[in-house]
C-alpha cells in the first residue's frame, strides 16, 4: 500500500467516489437522453456533465465552477486560485477523430497558457 493510500483524506475521497459513481452515471445517461433522442447533444450536455462529476463525486462546490471564463468552458477555481481549465466538446465530437482531439487539446492549451493556468 502506497503511503498517500494510508491518509484517512485519501480514504474518505475514496469512499465519496464509490459512494456517488452510481448516482453520477444515472444522471450522465439522463443527461445524455438528448444525444438518443436527436442524434446529437449539444456541448452544454458534456459541460453539464462534468459539473456534475466534479461536484457530486470529486467535493467541489458548484461556487467553485466557472463558466465561460475568457473563451474557457470550465475553470475550476479555489480560494481565488485557477486549478483546472476544461475545454468541453459535445458528446461523441471526439470518439474515433485524432484530429479533432488534436485541435480540442491545442484550443485547450491556448486558452490555460492566457489564463496562466497550469492543468487541463
Amino acid at each position: 500500500m502506497n503511503k498517500i493510500e494510508n491518509l484517512t483524506s485519501y480514504r474518505r475521497g475514496l469512499d465519496k467516489i464509490n459512494a456517488s459513481w452510481s448516482a453520477f452515471l444515472a444522471k450522465r445517461d439522463r443527461r445524455l437522453e438528448q444525444q438518443r433522442r436527436h442524434g446529437k447533444a449539444a456541448e452544454k450536455v458534456a459541460e453539464d456533465i462534468i459539473a456534475d462529476l466534479f461536484t457530486d463525486v470529486l467535493d467541489w462546490s458548484l461556487a467553485e465552477i466557472n463558466n465561460q471564463v475568457r473563451n474557457a468552458d470550465i475553470l475550476l477555481t479555489r480560494q481565488g486560485i485557477k486549478r483546472l481549465l476544461i475545454e468541453a466538446k459535445r458528446p461523441g465530437a471526439l470518439a474515433w477523430n485524432r484530429r479533432a482531439v488534436e485541435r480540442a487539446l491545442d484550443q485547450a492549451l491556448r486558452y490555460a497558457a492566457e489564463q496562466k493556468v497550469l492543468r487541463l
